[in-house]
């Protein structure tokens, strides 16, 4: 397993499901992440090249890449934020810190992220005291100061110019001290070099929305060895998951969302509708997920999304 961290060289736009474009993601979705080097893989490895890959993740999975969270450096730490699991508090905190009313253990819920020795605590099953409360409420408030969304406002022209219409635009703005990062595993030194060869080449076009006015620009930072439990009791994910079958839709629990996109080859038309468990879900069993056809109606292409789980080992449950 490998952590790759990318040093964004502009601000990202990753857009939300049911906003507007004011709105914008705190990190890049798996599926986004996946999209953006499928696009790339065509360019730099060739069509047929791609339709290989792709067949390939009906037998097994040529790679697993997790969503793309923040990380900022502070002195000579760096800090990695992973998604908390979405489990009921009485399972996440310690009963005497529960009965204490001084501690705002539902602040907890508001986290959507944790940093990594929070989280290597939770995957060995043990609770959250007071003082590890205080510490992800800490990290969450410096990570803000690192990676700030903020609105800009925007024109868009009419197509003869005849009306113009004034829009707000969320982006994400990181520090010189901060980026985001993926854990990824993959079945051959080939599947890897190509795969950075693809990321490479989405780092100098960009990823998520806005592209064409500069945004989602980055580069490869690091490539480093990384291990977690890939065993235990439960299973939590580091991506979005679509259940390969019934069985995985039932062992799972969490938060869902709907995911959806848009193609064009000649006009453009609507991707089918997905939805999926967010990161953090926890899941009773090892989960794979799949690639989801989500090709609309009359498009000779096939379109896939990508719900390949990743997930990590927990102990307890």
């Amino acid at each position: 397993m490998v952590r790759v961290k990318i040093k964004p060289e502009s601000p990202f736009h990753i857009g939300k499901k049911g906003v507007g474009q004011e709105g914008t993601e705190r990190w890049v979705r798996s599926d986004t992440l996946a999209g953006g080097i499928f696009n790339a893989w065509v360019v730099v490895h060739g069509e047929e090249d791609l339709k290989n890959l792709l067949s390939t993740f009906n037998e097994s999975f040529p790679f697993r890449i997790s969503s793309a969270f923040p990380w900022f450096k502070e002195k000579t730490r760096e800090v990695f934020f992973y998604p908390r699991p979405l489990l009921p508090l009485g399972e996440m905190v310690e009963e005497e810190v529960l009965r204490d009313e001084k501690v705002r253990v539902k602040d907890i819920k508001k986290s959507k992220l944790v940093p990594e020795y929070i989280l290597r605590m939770m995957l060995d099953g043990r609770k959250l005291g007071r003082d590890e409360i205080q510490q992800i409420r800490d990290g969450n408030t410096i990570l803000g100061e690192h990676v700030k969304e903020e609105t800009l406002p925007r024109v868009a022209m009419g197509p003869l110019s005849v009306k113009t219409n004034y829009y707000r635009l969320g982006a994400l703005f990181f520090s010189d001290d901060s980026g985001l990062y993926f854990l990824a595993e993959f079945s051959s030194d080939e599947v890897k070099e190509k795969f950075m060869a693809a990321l490479r080449y989405l780092g100098e076009t960009g990823i998520g929305g806005k592209r064409t006015s500069g945004m989602g620009k980055f580069t490869i930072e690091d490539v480093e060895e990384v291990e977690f439990p890939a065993d235990g009791d439960r299973f939590l994910s580091l991506s979005l998951v679509s259940p390969a079958d019934e069985e995985e839709a039932k062992s799972g629990s969490g938060e869902f969302v709907e995911r959806s996109g848009w193609v064009n080859f000649g006009r453009p038309k609507r991707q089918l509708n997905v939805v999926m468990f967010e990161e953090g879900s926890v899941f009773e069993k090892k989960v794979k997920g799949r690639l989801v056809d989500v090709t609309p109606s009359g498009c000779e292409k096939r379109i896939y999304r990508y719900g390949v789980a990743f997930v990590l080992g927990m102990k307890g449950g």
